[in-house]
C-alpha cells in the first residue's frame, strides 16, 4: 500500500512539474520581440520561454507559442502577448488562432502598435491591466 501510495505520489508531481515547464515561443515574420524580464530582446526562430514572459509582435509580424506538443497559439500582430502559466487548450483543442482579432475586418485595430517604435535593448514594456493571465 506504500509503495501504490508513493508512485501516485511521484506521478503527481511528475505531472505538475510537465505543466509548469517552459513554452516555445517562435518568430514565424515580422519583428518578434521577447522579454523574460530583464528587456526586450530580438527573436529570430524559437526560444524556451517561462510562464510571464511577453512577447511584443510588431506590425504585420505573426509568432506561436507551443505549450508542449499538446497546444500551440498562433500570435497575431501589434499586440503584446503573455506566456501562460497554464496550458490555455480546453481538453479536445490544440491549437488556437488569435492572429486575427474578432470582430475585425479591415485594417489595425484600435489601440495596435502598428506606429510604435521597436524597443530597444533591455527595455521594458509594462502589459495593461497587469494582471497574472497569458496566452
Amino acid at each position: 500500500m506504500r509503495r501504490a501510495t508513493w508512485m501516485v505520489a511521484a506521478a503527481a508531481i511528475a505531472m505538475g512539474s510537465i505543466a509548469a515547464e517552459a513554452a516555445t515561443v517562435t518568430a514565424e515574420s515580422g519583428e518578434v520581440f521577447v522579454n523574460a524580464g530583464t528587456g526586450y530582446a530580438p527573436l529570430a526562430g524559437a526560444v524556451d520561454a517561462k510562464a510571464g514572459t511577453q512577447v511584443l509582435l510588431r506590425k504585420d509580424a505573426v509568432a506561436q507559442i507551443a505549450y508542449g506538443d499538446s497546444c500551440t497559439v498562433k500570435l497575431g500582430s501589434g499586440r503584446v502577448w503573455q506566456v501562460a502559466a497554464k496550458v490555455p487548450c480546453e481538453a479536445g483543442v490544440s491549437f488556437i488562432d488569435l492572429s486575427k482579432p474578432m470582430g475585425v475586418t479591415g485594417g489595425e485595430p484600435e489601440g495596435s502598435l502598428k506606429d510604435t517604435p521597436a524597443p530597444t535593448a533591455g527595455e521594458t514594456i509594462p502589459v495593461e491591466g497587469g494582471g497574472g493571465g497569458g496566452i
